[in-house]
């Protein structure tokens, strides 16, 4: 707080700080005519002093930023229309708007100020540093023992404290967008530009893609990624297949020569329809289901291009919204994370069926049968095809028919997310027999695919949706509905990565090389489980059964591990996982078992 000065204060302080006052305002008198302009929006709306007529218009509308009449000026929110306007839009930070109210003179009996005789001067700065903020000053009393210089004030190096002086502008009770602060009898008011997204709250960090923010922090030597699903070598670094390392260089090695064979082959870079590539679409069907496959014969699959899995289940959740409205989605628990994002987003309520169990670290297979029975007749179950995620653990070929059994008595509609075909066991047939179970019965059904783990397409974000039904003429119609819906949300399909997949899976011997890529990656994973599988039963002499790692498959394993337990794995040992104690053994190496193993261990029997 700004003390009140003795009598001995130098008398000529006074008349030295008006003098500097006017001659400040008098200088802005060149620009006359953009000070009259700013003159208006600068008096507050409740400012009795001032003929209604010179008031502000008060903003109306739920707009919170909404514009001033005339070129520049920003307005303040409705409840913060007291605020300084300024020649800018909201976002300009440089700017800052001082209005004085110099008392031309004083009552020498009173010490105050006679209104009638006060002079208004609009004085502009350009201030560097300070960040979207208005700043509006009032000195209700020039006096002496109450006087700051110019340059105090501009470079805020005031000491705050508090007053009995008012201001020009009034403040509304409550106004998150005006703070005053006093200096002595000088009372300060700053008006903070608020944003139009004010309301917009930060977003929690994803809880898988958080995991690698995470671990790319982190400086330990010893760090393990073990959070996010994509194949890694035994170095540890991405792979890209060497199928597709053929494929790519055919358009990205040499310009002239990739646009030579892009038009033999009567490719450009035009865009794709709506339902993406043909030939992607065509191989892609066939890859799933079988070229001889009925469905494929009668052509009573509606496939549709999608961005990867996500995209794919995203357009598939969109129709069941639009086409079955009320209509039920059942995921499993645990699932996928992302499965209940994309149906949140499309607005179709979902509920869960039990799915893993902790006490076996494995399947729940008869609470998952009563769930799918109890469910309304005519929902969605979502199945994973292979490889569940996040437990890795699948139901076998006999189970595998029990719940068609069950789908079909209940008029469920199945609802496949296939995004490791090939790579769960290394047979792209094997991975499909699921799907094939449930076509083979005539069941109409719905399969999203993704080549994203596969093909180690990741960033190319292809992938498709798939929707058999009963007959040709019904195929036709629900594809040209999936058009429609995708229309609006990204229009078509990039290109690269469907002529990347149709090239493989098209051309006879890039299909054979990619198949034993895939038996060579799944193998790595399998040599991988079998190692921590003989590490953790090695160290751990409590008897414990951690055989339940070899039973799952694919690239995840669910360890049973709580969160406290799963945040002891990363606080101490640095291994970064999800919360849910999924693994990705995809980013583990051989020789990194040992150590995986300790933490582990510890984490289990040291940690609750």
């Amino acid at each position: 707080m700004i003390s009140r000065r003795k009598k001995s204060f130098f008398p000529g302080a006074k008349a030295i700080f008006l003098l500097f006052l006017i001659l400040a305002a008098g200088a802005t008198l060149v620009v006359a005519s953009r000070v009259s302009n700013l003159m208006k929006p600068n008096i507050g709306p409740n400012d009795t002093n001032f003929p209604q007529s010179n008031r502000p218009i008060q903003p109306s509308g739920p707009n919170p930023c909404s514009y001033v009449p005339g070129p520049g000026h920003c307005k303040a929110p409705s409840d913060a229309s007291s605020s300084i306007q300024h020649d800018s839009q909201c976002s300009e930070d440089l700017l800052v708007h001082s209005v004085f109210i110099l008392p031309w003179y004083q009552n020498p009996h009173k010490g105050n100020p006679v209104e009638s005789d006060l002079r208004r001067f609009s004085v502009e700065f350009n201030l560097p540093g300070i960040s979207m903020a208005s700043t509006m000053l009032s000195l209700t009393s020039a006096t002496p023992s109450a006087s700051l210089s110019m340059q105090e004030i501009l470079k805020g190096k005031a000491r705050l404290g508090s007053g009995t002086g008012s201001t020009l502008f009034n403040k509304e009770k409550g106004n998150p967008f005006i703070k005053e602060k006093s200096f002595g009898r000088i009372s300060m008011t700053v008006a903070v530009n608020a944003s139009c997204f004010e309301g917009i709250a930060m977003a929690p960090p994803d809880p898988i893609l958080g995991v690698s923010e995470a671990f790319r922090a982190d400086t330990d030597a010893k760090k393990l990624n073990l959070g996010v699903g994509a194949y890694r070598t035994e170095e540890l670094q991405p792979y890209v297949l060497d199928v597709v390392n053929k494929v790519s260089k055919l358009y990205l090695s040499n310009w002239y020569i990739a646009e030579r064979l892009m038009l033999e082959r009567s490719e450009n870079k035009e865009y794709l329809p709506i339902e993406g590539l043909a030939a992607f679409n065509k191989v892609t069907a066939e890859l799933l289901f079988g070229a001889d496959n009925p469905v494929i014969n009668q052509q009573r699959v509606a496939t549709v291009q999608g961005l990867s899995g996500t995209g794919s289940l995203r357009l598939a959740a969109a129709l069941i919204e639009r086409y079955f409205p009320g209509a039920q989605v059942m995921i499993s628990s645990p699932t996928w994370g992302n499965h209940k994002n994309i149906f949140n987003d499309a607005r179709v309520p979902w509920s869960e069926y039990r799915y893993y169990d902790p006490k076996t670290v494995g399947l729940d297979f008869e609470g998952m049968i009563s769930d799918i029975k109890a469910a309304p007749d005519g929902s969605f179950i979502v199945l994973h095809g292979c490889a569940h995620n996040p437990t890795g653990i699948d139901p076998t070929p006999e189970q595998w028919e029990k719940i068609a059994d069950v789908i079909q008595e209940k008029n469920h509609i199945p609802f496949f997310d296939v995004a490791y075909q090939g790579f769960a066991s290394g047979s792209l047939d094997e991975d499909a027999s699921s799907v094939r179970l449930f076509a083979a019965r005539g069941m109409e059904l719905l399969v999203a695919q993704s080549y994203s783990k596969n093909l180690g397409l990741y960033a190319e974000r292809i992938g498709a949706i798939n929707v058999v039904c009963s007959s040709a003429d019904a195929a036709a119609r629900v594809k040209s509905q999936l058009k429609r819906i995708a229309r609006p949300m990204y229009s078509n399909p990039p290109v690269h990565g469907a002529r990347i997949v149709a090239n493989v899976v098209g051309d006879p011997a890039l299909f054979n090389e990619w198949k034993a890529e895939m038996e060579m990656m799944a193998g790595r994973i399998k040599n991988v489980r079998q190692k921590l599988f003989d590490s953790l039963s090695a160290k751990d002499k409590s008897g414990k059964d951690w055989s339940f790692i070899l039973k799952q498959i694919g690239m995840f394993s669910f360890t049973g591990l709580n969160k406290t337990q799963s945040d002891n794995m990363t606080n101490k040992w640095h291994v970064y996982m999800t919360k849910d104690g999924r693994i990705s053994l995809a980013g583990l190496s051989l020789a990194k078992c040992e150590y995986l193993a300790d933490a582990i261990m510890d984490s289990y029997h040291n940690v609750s």
